[in-house]
């Protein structure tokens, strides 16, 4: 799957397992990239992910793999156009496992893992590597729980606030029972380990946690001492701890919390039990928890993931339900109709998925990663997918002409967000009857760059009039038209004179020209004294109609400065030479 191009979103087209299942072409579902392997696929464990975007929305995920003799900490970043290298975090030869991802406001990178410390019937301990964004460069592994002998370090979380303070929870068995423990780093070193939850509690081994904008840090963790597992919950204000608060009281097991919090400061949290995902949102004024929200699933124990993008208030959760196999799906809460919307399958895999993982940037995009067995048993790998802009298509231009008794159109797009096809619909009559004369998949329905397109119409006759409207198909199905132009067909041999516009122009022009007969073309901008001043073209082209841009710049792509210019076409038959005006 690598080895194929990448789509605009980090996606390839499918991935190269052979008991893979594409359920939704060309996306899978609509309205989401494809499924990407980003881990070695090298029939080797890739299990356990973690992601998160940066304040640039690059998008940075780690995951535990065994592609050498040990289990190895990896990390990949998607720079918004390509996948990077995939880069080995952890010492060879020693096992770690359990990565957990953070960024800051200075776009550095937080990464702690578990790592064992090769010493027989020793136990794991905490390791942390730090990516200096200015220098560009990962510091060496720093062990910041050493002694083997206080007992198991488990399931690791690593958080920072707005002032680069790092804080990583984890849980340890140095006093028993089983409680969570932290540290901090404000930039200086690292602080005492403290245990946060105390020697009453019994966590057993689930917790989340958060920091909302007001830099509060947030904990919620499951507790053993009535019985049951059942939700408490406690907040760091900056300065103090505050008292443990009882999230949930009611004798049924209530497992995996996952927060996040809103733009308000107010900490939305998802958590599992009695084949339910259940939904509480703590109000930040009030300091208290709502009541519940249930959701169904199939799974008794239910794992969710939760982010909420701080713009717009939207909520978006994923998590994995038993269809059968276990597979990925989707809850979204839209913030401006206040409801939620219902659950989507996000993969349709041969295999189980697990594990999702969930990230939004300031666009409201939504990114997930996860791993799953579409490769096999014992070839998990780790996966990514994410939601696509709503925007879907920016047309730039579209055009007709008519030449040797035929119809050109052509139109041109700067990008395109998940296209399905094109539609081109004529009619003799404006405000008559259309018929599609045109109907084409795109083959690149989601791209950056831009795109031309061009149709040919020989079912018409000389001296009419036809009249033309264009139409994208989204991968929803839904038809979106664009405006209608009209051409009156003229006989052969008549020459058609290209246009420009705009003129006089600022920044860039769009040039439209026609060739009539198939054979060399140049077309080149000239200055007031003859000079070539950039050529936009010169090759062979068929006959046909088409659309170049001029951005203002030399043959060296420096900007020219304000003057008269002039647009010089030569074709088979014809040459122009036009005037044009940079202000």
């Amino acid at each position: 799957m690598l080895s194929q191009p990448a789509d605009f979103y980090g996606g390839t087209e499918n991935d190269d397992c052979a008991n893979h299942q594409e359920g939704y072409p060309p996306f899978s579902p609509p309205g989401w990239s494809n499924d990407t392997i980003i881990s070695v696929n090298d029939a080797k464990e890739s299990i356990h992910s973690d992601i998160e975007v940066d304040l640039n929305k690059n998008i940075h995920i780690v995951w535990k793999d065994n592609g050498s003799a040990t289990n190895g900490i990896y990390y990949r970043k998607y720079d918004g156009s390509n996948w990077g290298a995939i880069i080995d975090l952890s010492n060879s030869g020693i096992n770690s496992n359990s990565p957990t991802i953070a960024t800051d406001t200075g776009d550095n990178l937080h990464v702690v893992f578990l790592r064992w410390s090769g010493v027989p019937f020793a136990n794991y301990n905490v390791s942390y590597k730090r990516y200096d964004d200015l220098g560009g460069t990962w510091s060496p592994e720093e062990v910041i729980t050493t002694d083997d002998e206080l007992g198991l370090s488990a399931r690791p979380k690593v958080v920072s606030d707005s002032n680069m303070n790092v804080y990583v929870f984890w849980l340890d068995e140095r006093d028993t029972p089983l409680t969570i423990w932290y540290k901090v780093n404000d930039g200086t070193g690292w602080g005492p380990d403290i245990d946060i939850t105390g020697g009453a509690a019994s966590p057993n081994g689930y917790f989340g946690v958060t920091v909302s904008p007001d830099d509060y840090v947030h904990l919620c963790w499951q507790d053993y001492r009535s019985g049951t597992a059942e939700l408490y919950h406690k907040f760091f204000d900056g300065s103090s701890w505050s008292a443990e608060g009882v999230v949930t009281n009611d004798g049924a097991a209530r497992v995996y919390p996952r927060m996040a919090p809103d733009v308000s400061n107010n900490i939305h949290l998802f958590y599992g039990g009695s084949a339910k995902l259940h939904y509480r949102m703590w109000d930040a004024v009030a300091q208290t928890w709502g009541g519940s929200q249930t959701f169904s699933t199939a799974f008794f124990l239910p794992h969710a993931d939760i982010a909420v993008d701080l713009l717009t208030g939207d909520r978006h959760v994923v998590f994995y339900d038993f269809v059968p196999p276990p597979q990925i799906f989707y809850k979204k809460y839209d913030f401006s109709t206040g409801t939620w919307e219902p659950d989507l399958q996000l993969t349709i895999a041969a295999g189980d998925s697990y594990d999702p993982q969930i990230a939004t940037d300031s666009d409201n995009l939504v990114y997930l990663t996860w791993y799953d067995y579409r490769c096999g048993t014992g070839q998990e790998e780790i996966f990514f997918k994410q939601s696509l802009p709503e925007i879907q298509i920016q047309l730039s231009s579209f055009i007709g002409y008519s030449m040797n008794e035929k119809v050109f159109i052509t139109w041109r797009t700067e990008s395109e967000n998940g296209n399905f096809a094109w539609r081109l619909d004529r009619s003799f009559d404006p405000k008559g009857e259309f018929k599609t004369v045109y109907y084409k998949k795109d083959d690149e329905p989601t791209t950056p760059k831009p795109t031309e397109y061009h149709f040919m119409d020989e079912d018409v006759s000389v001296g009419k009039i036809y009249y033309y409207k264009l139409a994208d198909v989204d991968i929803n199905g839904k038809i979106t038209w664009h405006y209608t132009i009209a051409v009156r067909v003229i006989g052969k041999n008549l020459l058609v004179e290209p246009r420009f516009a705009p003129n006089p122009f600022m920044e860039r022009v769009s040039i439209e020209y026609a060739v009539t007969y198939s054979g060399f073309v140049s077309l080149k901008i000239m200055d007031i004294g003859g000079r070539v001043v950039n050529r936009l073209f010169e090759g062979y082209q068929k006959e046909g109609v088409y659309t170049k841009i001029w951005d203002g710049t030399d043959l060296r792509n420096k900007n020219v400065p304000e003057n008269i210019y002039f647009i010089h076409l030569d074709t088979p038959k014809e040459s122009y030479t036009r005037k044009l005006i940079r202000f």
